[in-house]
């Protein structure tokens, strides 16, 4: 007998609900297996409820339990509602302080300790902390006369001309702000944004094109142009998609180093890892 959804209060019972369905069903995970192409052990954790051992955060677990309520034959948009709130619920109860009267008792103890301790050995305390920041300063003062020297040193070297280099050096990902596209036409991608949440492209040109190809994993992916929804999925090895927009696409890609970007005829290589929110903008 399976538990009711309305019922569930933690993620376990939500692990047991789902292999509860699917043992009523007669389905194994074997059969959702070949279905989803999740691997049986990221089944095994959904069933039950250590979400933790799936990797991708968020982003993936969401996506796995989509496809395996589908595969069970539940509704999907439930499921993953539930799971948004009972994580939510259990970083709530981690944060909650963890105090108990025997705690309180321990540190009014500890500080009445400490008090009497430093009353004691005030002065040599004193002359410990004294003695700190007279090492930081020193150390400071140091450094400077230090960074001095080699600036001057830096400046009394003549200059020497600088030649053209024969072949394009090694950058970092999305260190190029302006990449031309041929002799006719140049299209400026700027990035002013770049953080573990979100990198944003601004573009000059009529409209906003994106091509993700040379997909060498899994990589979920879900879309909206101007606003609208377009496309969420599972780009495969080899899959090629682009999209196009007036004003603004919005990306929100789970495994980045997976794809490889075209913007406006730019190819700007693969992203760094880590799950995030890519915004290309026409500026304005």
């Amino acid at each position: 007998m399976s538990l009711d959804l309305d019922g569930i209060k933690d993620l376990t019972q939500l692990g047991q609900y789902l292999k509860n369905i699917r043992e009523e069903r007669n389905i194994s995970i074997e059969e959702i297996h070949k279905e989803t192409k999740i691997r049986k052990r990221y089944l095994t954790a959904i069933e039950e409820g250590n979400f933790s051992a799936i990797p991708g955060g968020d982003v993936y677990v969401r996506g796995f339990l989509r496809n395996y309520s589908i595969s069970v034959g539940i509704q999907a948009s439930a499921v993953i509602e539930l799971y948004d709130k009972l994580k939510s619920t259990h970083k709530e109860e981690k944060n909650l302080p963890m105090f108990s009267n025997t705690d309180s008792v321990q540190i009014d103890v500890f500080s009445s300790k400490f008090y009497s301790f430093f009353e004691r050995n005030y002065k040599r305390v004193a002359a410990i902390i004294l003695t700190g920041l007279l090492l930081v300063v020193l150390i400071m003062s140091i450094r400077a006369l230090i960074d001095k020297s080699i600036q001057g040193n830096m400046e009394s070297q003549p200059e020497t001309p600088t030649t053209q280099a024969t072949a394009p050096e090694l950058q970092d990902d999305y260190q190029v702000e302006n990449i031309p596209i041929d002799d006719n036409k140049s299209v400026m991608v700027e990035i002013v944004e770049d953080t573990a949440h979100n990198t944003i492209f601004i573009i000059d040109d009529e409209q906003i094109e994106v091509t993700m190809d040379d997909i060498i994993d899994r990589c979920w992916i879900s879309v909206q142009k101007d606003g609208q929804f377009d496309f969420e999925g599972i780009l495969n090895p080899g899959d090629a998609k682009t999209w196009e927009a007036k004003d603004a696409i919005n990306m929100r890609i789970g495994n980045p180093p997976a794809v490889n970007l075209i913007v406006n005829g730019n190819d700007l290589g693969r992203p760094r890892a880590g799950a995030r929110d890519f915004i290309f903008k026409k500026r304005t």
